[in-house]
Formats: C-alpha cells, sequence, structure tokens
C-alpha cells in the first residue's frame, strides 16, 4: 500500500534447476552473461511481458552459468537477455531485472 503497489509479485527462490516447475510459466528468460558479450545482445525491447501472468527467470552466479545448465535452460525454453554489458552480481542482477520488468510491463 505504501508503494501504491496492488499486484504483489511472488518472488520465490530454488536451489536447483530441476526444483522448478519450468512448464508452469508463461515465459521463461535467462539473464545471460554470454548474451551481454554478443555485437547485438537480446535486451527486454523485443518481449511483450505484460500480458504475462508467470515469469520465470534465471540468474547465474558471478563468472557465469556452466554451459551444461545454459544449454538445459536453453532446451526447456529459456530466452537468454542481457542486462547490459557491465557484470552485475547476481543479487544486483536479480533486483535490477525486477525493476526492469515492473517498468516495462508498466510502459508497454
Amino acid at each position: 500500500q505504501q508503494a501504491h503497489r496492488y499486484d504483489i509479485p511472488d518472488v520465490s527462490f530454488k536451489n536447483s534447476l530441476k526444483a522448478i516447475d519450468h512448464n508452469s510459466f508463461d515465459l521463461k528468460l535467462l539473464l545471460d552473461e554470454e548474451e551481454a558479450k554478443k555485437d547485438n545482445p537480446f535486451y527486454l525491447n523485443g518481449i511483450d511481458i505484460k500480458e504475462k501472468k508467470s515469469i520465470s527467470f534465471i540468474v547465474g552466479p558471478e563468472g557465469g552459468i556452466d554451459p551444461l545448465e545454459r544449454n538445459y535452460l536453453l532446451d526447456l525454453g529459456y530466452i537468454p537477455v542481457a542486462l547490459g554489458k557491465n557484470i552485475l552480481r547476481t543479487e544486483t542482477a536479480s533486483l535490477a531485472f525486477l525493476a526492469m520488468l515492473a517498468y516495462k510491463r508498466m510502459d508497454d
């Protein structure tokens, strides 16, 4: 109420990628350090998130996500996205991405 916000996101953390019900999400995103290294990285601009009821996003550790885990997530339909050229700490990247999602949801 203090933030004048009436849709409160349900945020949960899992210790394992296999503990996630990946099929239960309308949109699956992977914050990807490798995507950020590309000449033309993919950001959120091309994704319509306003109509999505549930969004999963995976943030890897500093130093990047393991290539096997990355491939596993891509095979499950995760879309690799970049936050920018800078590499953020895991906890900072999560909060920055939540803010970007909230802004994009209002802006679209």
